[in-house]
């Protein structure tokens, strides 16, 4: 709350992006150990709960007061489909790199490749990266006190 009175929402949630951008850089770099994949997704997690703090602050602020309900629904559902939609592409990048156990000639499992899991960090960096840049295109509200 601190953050988003002191520097806005719009800034703050271009904050929470740009921290689950390093965590998303993080997870890629760091696999040799669990704690290195703890701490980076400790700080996807930071950055998450940040935006996530500022996302409705932001909606509040530029939404006349007769629709903020509505609003906040459609953050809502967006939030359902964009976690759907994530998903959807995750599943896809993992699933088109697939490392098979053979025994005996029979495939026993598989598991999707360090590379796809990579490939599927990469694609989550950048849309951090993206929404970061986004939010900071946000005009100046215009019910601000000049």
């Amino acid at each position: 709350a601190t953050l988003i009175a002191v520097r806005g929402a719009p800034q703050t949630l271009a904050l929470g992006a740009s921290i689950v951008a390093v965590g998303w850089v993080l997870r890629i770099v760091l696999t040799g150990a669990l704690w290195e994949i703890i701490v980076a997704t400790a700080v996807i997690g930071i950055g998450t709960g940040i935006g996530y703090a500022a996302m409705p602050s932001l909606i509040n602020r530029y939404t006349p007061p007769h629709e903020i309900a509505a609003a906040n629904g459609l953050n809502t559902l967006f939030r359902s489909l964009g976690s759907t939609l994530a998903t959807a592409v995750g599943t896809s990048i993992l699933a088109s790199s697939l490392v098979y156990r053979v025994v005996d000639g029979h495939v026993v499992d598989g598991a999707s490749s360090l590379t796809a899991y990579r490939w599927l960090f990469a694609v989550c960096a950048l849309a951090s990266v993206l929404a970061a840049v986004l939010v900071l295109t946000i005009p100046e509200d215009p019910r601000s006190p000049e």
